[in-house]
């Protein structure tokens, strides 16, 4: 492969150089430092765009790390203020109602109002540099511990129970191509494609929000998609 590019290569300065010995009207001969001249620029640009693909390829086989960035304690909040954000006052950040994803799990109504009335308190954390930590604690309830790899989706899967200790779920964790940390949960007491799916990312670069995704899958169904917004503890 190698050769054949440096044969093109110098096929092409020779191409290169002729014309230009045509378009000056003198006719000079390449010399040998005009050879090495083109052939070194050649070569640093297909060495350059080469690391650029391996950086990427590499990334993505071996990126898949626990995000050191929202690592940390954070409180739950009803809105995340626009002058923090570069979105629209219209598109502001707000955090969304439990009830859709719980009604679509099968909780009563009553349970969404409680629910959504409680401040979720998070402490993250990385155990190592594939393994996150996520403890969730609330006034009315005791600390929930989500630890898992993140090596896939489906994959290394771990049996845990819901916090009733009632039903069971497979859980493992994932990295998005574009860094976000997914605890994914497979709901096996229900049945064959049911998944909810939770991730967590900073708001922005300034590190002070964070926002909470958590997904309901369920088979047949649309996606149910809820939000919630987190303010780092000071």
């Amino acid at each position: 492969v190698h050769a054949r590019r440096n044969a093109q290569n110098a096929k092409e300065m020779r191409e290169q150089m002729s014309t230009k010995s045509n378009d000056d009207g003198k006719g000079k001969i390449p010399t040998a430092e005009d050879f090495v001249e083109k052939f070194t620029e050649k070569t640093s640009e297909q060495m350059k765009s080469s690391l650029i693909i391996a950086a990427k390829f590499a990334q993505m086989v071996y990126g898949k790390k626990c995000d050191q960035s929202i690592a940390g304690t954070w409180t739950q909040v009803s809105r995340v203020p626009s002058s923090t954000t570069t979105v629209s006052d219209e598109d502001e950040k707000t955090t969304d109602s439990l009830c859709p994803l719980l009604s679509g799990l099968g909780a009563p109504a009553f349970v969404c109002g409680i629910v959504d009335r409680l401040t979720t308190t998070l402490t993250i954390s990385c155990t190592d540099d594939y393994t996150l930590r996520v403890v969730d604690k609330t006034p009315l309830t005791k600390e929930n511990v989500t630890e898992t790899g993140l090596r896939g989706i489906g994959k290394e899967e771990t049996r845990c129970k819901t916090k009733g200790g009632r039903k069971e779920y497979m859980l493992s964790g994932d990295v998005k191509m574009d860094g976000t940390n997914q605890f994914a949960c497979r709901l096996i007491s229900r049945g064959d494609g049911w998944w909810t799916i939770s991730e967590r990312s900073l708001t922005d670069e300034s590190g002070k929000y964070l926002r909470e995704r958590n997904i309901l899958r369920a088979p047949g169904k649309k996606d149910v998609v809820v939000d919630r917004y987190f303010e780092r503890s000071k």
